[in-house]
């Protein structure tokens, strides 16, 4: 039910203040008489930060129990979305701070209202109820200080178009396995309340829970092991040296340590996510558009973009073993992690239709920078990391083996984008890579050697955006690129970067400043380690990855518009893919129709040679 509805009504000839309506305080015909007055139309625009929430309770609940008016989801603005948009945190309090600078701010009680007003035991008093209708009332103008403080208050049509695609995605959702969810999700809980049993044992009592990490460090520490955190990564690096050399330090050690990796799994959260996520057998919202600040869009709630790597032969097998109990004589930990993708299974009759880019990075890298050489070669057919691993290790083409390949594309994505040797070795890291300083300098200037385009791509690139900086008004274009440092309608500063596609990418309050590496661009944006809004540096790598990344991502928003109004049921994408569901008849050639669109070359670099991959399947899977 409706608790209460803030809303402030902006009309043309009027703005009224801000006020809640709530079903006992007065009737609905006047309420909406009010809305339609202010504006003198039949139909008006809402906004409201976060729509998804307020549309789904104003067309479930407003509308049926309340006689709500329709209003369709394409008269709504996401005042989250432009706050996306624009670069600014996507949560309303982080964003009441950031873009009014601190000066309209969302009330900090509201969590603790909610709680005790919306979830039993409803255990409240008056003057808590009139809190939370003060809240609610906040909530209304901070929202629209907000709206106020961007610089606008709408999006293009484009960006409009693929925020309507991003919500009618969620609307559809993802068609679950709910069974099997529930039988893996009651199995490793079962499992983990056995396994803390163990714990204890393997410490003597001193442990008797995974989540004591300062025990177990002091544990480990006095038994000759020392570690400084029990992070996953540090937990299974110390494993690791077990695996090599089992008597590396005590074994009980070693125990305590491998219920730990397996306890302390994010896979197993993952189906407590999934089961209370269930709604008539799919799940919802799944995707945040506008997530970084290239326009990507990222995972919410059960958070698609973070699924394990791991995977199994045959997952109608392994699921089996759950429901005959077989699972428990061997690793149900780890057979749930390496279930978590195949639980995303077509409905009846259905198959899932997933199609993959083939290294669009690398390509619209190589295409932007004007290494067209490469681009020849792709067209051939060639792969550009097995080509890029083979100049690098003097491996012929037809030699460079799985391994190597995936040197080949830490090369191009980190080179690539202008990383020097300690960034290159860290960045290695993550794709499970051990690269030494040698390795890592011999890398890095063999790639600028034989890529020269790409290293004054970089450059030419940050030099004439600080030239923009220096000169505020005036455009300056360079490689298909226009800098412009404008002012915002409430005299903010902006640095305005216009890619080849056509969409602005902004950097709030740009600032010229001696940086790490000399004069250098700072700017005020979310630090991706403590997710704050803070100040930020803008070097040549990331520039240079923020293009690159958004003209991937326009793309592939291209291609997803036009799969849609060609019919196609986009369910997701993640990364690189785009998921559909189709009827399972269809399925095959429906596929082919997919990868055909979005093989297509964008307008705007017809000469981009794009590629797509993709799969048949009753479950999801690594492609």
């Amino acid at each position: 039910d409706i608790i209460f509805m803030g809303y402030k009504i902006i009309g043309s000839k009027t703005t009224a203040p801000t006020n809640v309506w709530y079903p006992n305080l007065v009737n609905l015909p006047t309420f909406m008489k009010l809305i339609t007055e202010a504006t003198n139309v039949s139909h008006f625009t809402m906004y409201a930060f976060n729509v998804a929430f307020d549309y789904n309770v104003w067309r479930y609940v407003g509308v049926n129990r309340y006689g709500f008016p329709e209003v369709p989801i394409e008269n709504w603005i996401d005042v989250q979305a432009l706050c996306g948009r624009f670069t600014f945190p996507q949560n309303l309090k982080a964003a009441a701070k950031a873009v009014t600078g601190g000066n309209i701010l969302k009330d900090p009680a509201g969590k603790k209202l909610i709680r005790e007003i919306t979830q039993p035991p409803y255990n409240y008093s008056q003057d808590r109820y009139t809190q939370f209708r003060h809240y609610c009332a906040q909530d209304v103008r901070a929202t629209y200080g907000i709206l106020q403080a961007l610089p606008l208050d709408h999006l293009s049509p484009k960006e409009q178009d693929i925020w309507l695609l991003t919500q009618k995605i969620n609307a559809v959702g993802l068609p679950v396995d709910e069974k099997s969810i529930h039988k893996i999700h009651r199995i490793t809980t079962n499992y983990m309340a056995s396994k803390l049993d163990e714990i204890s044992d393997a410490s003597g009592g001193y442990i008797t829970t995974i989540n004591q990490t300062k025990k177990i460090i002091e544990f480990c520490r006095l038994r000759g092991v020392m570690m400084n955190n029990c992070q996953a990564a540090t937990v299974d690096e110390i494993l690791d040296k077990y695996e090599k050399c089992p008597t590396y330090g005590p074994p009980e050690v070693r125990d305590l340590l491998e219920l730990r990796s397996a306890l302390g799994k994010n896979s197993v959260k993952k189906y407590v996510t999934l089961a209370n996520s269930i709604f008539r057998g799919r799940i919802h919202n799944n995707l945040r558009y506008y997530g970084p600040s290239t326009g990507r869009w990222s995972g919410m709630g059960f958070q698609t973009h973070n699924l394990p790597r791991a995977s199994v032969p045959d997952p109608e097998k392994e699921i089996q073993k759950f429901f005959d109990t077989t699972i428990i004589d061997e690793d149900p930990i780890k057979s749930a992690k390496a279930l978590i993708r195949p639980m995303i299974m077509a409905s009846k009759h259905m198959k899932l239709i997933v199609a993959d880019y083939s290294g669009i990075e690398n390509r619209t890298l190589f295409w932007a920078t004007g290494e067209f050489s490469v681009l020849e070669e792709i067209k051939k057919g060639l792969d550009p990391y097995k080509i890029v691993a083979g100049e690098t290790f003097g491996v012929a083409y037809d030699n460079v083996d799985s391994n190597l390949r995936q040197r080949g594309k830490t090369i191009v994505l980190g080179a690539g984008f202008g990383l020097g040797e300690a960034g290159y070795i860290e960045y290695a890291k993550g794709f499970g890579l051990d690269v030494g300083p040698a390795e890592a300098q011999t890398t890095i200037q063999g790639f600028r050697n034989r890529y020269p385009l790409v290293p004054t791509y970089w450059y030419d690139n940050i030099n004439t955006a600080i030239t923009a900086v220096q000169n505020p008004g005036y455009p300056i274009s360079t490689r298909g690129n226009i800098y412009c440092c404008i002012t915002d309608r409430i005299s903010r500063k902006w640095l305005k970067l216009t890619i080849p596609s056509g969409r602005n990418l902004y950097y709030c309050e740009p600032k010229l400043e001696q940086g790490p590496y000399g004069l250098s661009i700072s700017h005020k944006g979310i630090n991706p380690k403590s997710h704050q809004w803070s100040k930020r540096w803008l070097p040549p790598s990331r520039l240079t990855e923020n293009i690159i990344q958004a003209l991937a991502r326009d793309i592939m928003a291209d291609h997803m518009l036009i799969l849609y109004h060609a019919g196609f049921t986009i369910l997701l994408t993640v990364h690189d893919e785009i998921i559909c569901e189709t009827s399972e008849i269809d399925s095959n050639w429906k596929l082919q129709q997919m990868k055909g669109i979005m093989r297509v070359s964008p307008h705007w670099a017809h000469d981009l040679p794009l590629d797509a991959e993709g799969y048949v399947s009753q479950r999801y899977k690594k492609g």
